[in-house]
């Protein structure tokens, strides 16, 4: 979705629009040479591997505060992510703690779990989670 954001947004590249025609379930060995091309065709420099999970996050975080994704798919999307590696080390203060927090809380619910939990515990969880994304999305 992003890259046919970006080619309505006016941008143009050949293997942004090949990545626009691209379906969410193509494989990630085939998207990535794509993103990369796409990347090094409108001059910006590809991202190494954390610093791509922390954008992810941030992405996902804003979603849940837009309200176009539930804390669960949040919690889903990362699930089996290092998302936790990424942050690692950076929560002294500011945006990397409030990325460890909501990390922490992502961590508390898997597909396989929550299914199990009491109504209430899961309420309490979701609204933790928003708190946690919004908090995150605000610092920027």
């Amino acid at each position: 979705m992003a890259a046919a954001e970006l080619v309505a947004d006016g941008f143009e590249s050949l293997a942004l629009y090949d990545l626009a025609g691209r379906g969410r379930r193509e494989p990630a060995s085939e998207l990535e040479p794509l993103l990369r091309q796409a990347m090094e065709e409108l001059g910006v420099p590809f991202p190494g591997w954390a610093e791509s999970e922390r954008w992810l996050l941030r992405d996902l975080a804003a979603r849940v505060g837009e309200g176009r994704l539930t804390p669960r798919e949040f919690a889903e999307a990362v699930e089996g992510g290092e998302f936790a590696r990424a942050v690692e080390g950076r929560e002294s203060g500011g945006a990397g703690q409030d990325e460890a927090a909501l990390c922490r809380l992502l961590a508390d619910c898997c597909s396989c779990c929550v299914g199990h939990w009491a109504p209430s515990v899961f309420a309490a969880w979701e609204a933790e989670v928003r708190v946690a994304a919004a908090a995150l999305v605000a610092r920027g």
